[in-house]
């Protein structure tokens, strides 16, 4: 297993337990929280009783289920029913930020078939030195020595030694910043609407430990 993968494991196994401690909060409030977000999905009042459930680890890893030939992972975390209504919610629970690993191609495939949102070459050139692996080794010299250790670049390498790439690819974020929020944490490479999530609230540690 490369490091990157350990790293990914580690972040999704915290993830996990979080995302648990939230569920366990939500679920034994259900009218009350519940209730809530379902308002906010919904304007007109739905009638009949509410029931909550977790989407399961195994049912978060799909085949065949996504865009594209790859597996893909729900963005569902608790999907909520009333009614002939659902929701489905995203927690976001980690005090520590967000972390969303997605290999460079395969972002930038998703972006294109999602929402048909196509990137510069020069934008894909910059994003590969950021988030890829550089293999020139002329280029590796200049760069310091957790740069040459990561292989890839900082903001500021990119703008100094690559000044286009650089322009490119932060013109590229500014203009499609939201659908790469909504790609990240609501969509995914997913093309069923049950795995997509219609809500991310956020519970911070204090949330669940006042209402323990």
């Amino acid at each position: 297993m490369s490091s990157s993968q350990r790293m990914g494991s580690r972040i999704r196994q915290k993830g996990s337990r979080n995302e648990r401690k939230v569920l366990k909060l939500l679920l034994s409030n259900s009218n009350k929280i519940n209730e809530k977000l379902f308002s906010l999905c919904f304007t007109r009042r739905v009638s009949g009783p509410l029931k909550a459930r977790i989407i399961g680890e195994r049912s978060k890893r799909l085949r065949g289920k996504g865009v594209g030939p790859n597996h893909t992972s729900s963005k569902t975390d608790l999907l909520v029913e009333k009614g002939n209504k659902r929701i489905t919610i995203s927690l976001k629970s980690s005090l520590s930020g967000q972390v969303y690993l997605i290999r460079t191609e395969r972002f930038i495939d998703g972006m294109k078939k999602i929402y048909n949102i196509s990137m510069p070459l020069k934008a894909q050139k910059g994003l590969h030195k950021i988030i890829g692996k550089i293999k020139n080794k002329r280029l590796l010299e200049k760069l310091s020595p957790l740069e040459k250790r990561q292989k890839r670049l900082s903001l500021h390498s990119l703008r100094k030694l690559h000044p286009e790439e650089f322009l490119s690819l932060l013109e590229w974020f500014k203009q499609n910043l939201s659908k790469v929020f909504l790609f990240a944490f609501r969509d995914g490479m997913n093309d069923q609407k049950i795995h997509k999530a219609d809500v991310l609230p956020y519970f911070n540690e204090g949330v669940y430990r006042a209402a323990s």
